[in-house]
This record gives C-alpha cells, structure tokens and sequence, in this order.
C-alpha cells in the first residue's frame, strides 16, 4: 500500500523509477494551470481590502445622485433692462401693465426691455437603489 502506479495500455503498473513520479507531477501541474489560466477572477489582498472599501466608498454619493439640466429656448421674451428696487409696472384698469414704471421716489419712467437670455435649471435627484448594496452583490 502507498505505492505510485502508473496507467499503461498494458494495465496497471507499480512505479520504481523516480523520473516518472516528476512527470506525473508536473502532468498535474500543467492541468491545474491550464484550469486556473480560463478563469476570470480578481485576487484582492485581506490587507488591502480596507483601502479598496475606503476608495468605492468616496465614490457612493456620486453614483446615488442623477443629475440632469434643463435648457429652455426664450425666444420672443423680455426682461425690463432699466429696474431698480422698490419699481413697479404700472398697471391699467383692465389688469395689462403699461410701458412705464412708478419708482420708488414716485415719479415715473419709460421701461427699457433687453431680449432674456436662455434659461437653464439644474435638478438633482436621489437614485432609487444604493449603489454600496449594488457594488457588494457585484463583488461577491
């Protein structure tokens, strides 16, 4: 018992020469690695777990949050060029606001309009999953 056969066309038979047991050996060696080499796998150190967390941890909050932005044409708008604080429209009995302003000292001035530029509006949302509880399932 605990001796080294080897498989013939012939049948079984007991291994004497040492040259043999390294050629069944390194036979193993070489499947082993041809086995190893197919598979996809990432070997991250125990030791440096903790910094991988810290870095994917930095970038959460920029995948949880979904930013878009918003631009309107203003094509045929106006906004008035010439107000100050405490001016007002002056407005005409049947509601419209005429082209002249009451300022704040109580005079009255012409409205001077300068064609509204494109408006832009930034909206943030939060995202609907956690991206850690994402990342963990990914990585296990």
């Amino acid at each position: 018992m605990g001796d080294i056969i080897k498989i013939n066309e012939d049948g079984l038979v007991p291994v004497e020469d040492s040259n043999d047991l390294m050629e069944i050996t390194e036979g193993l060696l070489v499947d082993a690695r041809s086995s190893l080499a197919n598979k996809k796998t990432m070997s991250v150190p125990i030791a440096e777990l903790s910094t991988l967390g810290a870095g994917v941890a930095s970038l959460v909050p920029a995948f949880n949050t979904v930013t878009t932005t918003t631009t309107l044409a203003t094509d045929g708008l106006f906004t008035i060029a010439n107000k100050a604080v405490g001016d007002t429209l002056k407005m005409a009995k049947n509601g419209n606001a005429w082209g002249a302003m009451k300022t704040a000292a109580g005079s009255s001035k012409m409205v001077q309009l300068a064609e509204a530029g494109p408006l832009t509006a930034t909206s943030q949302a939060v995202a609907a999953i956690n991206p850690a509880t994402m990342m963990m399932a990914v990585a296990l």
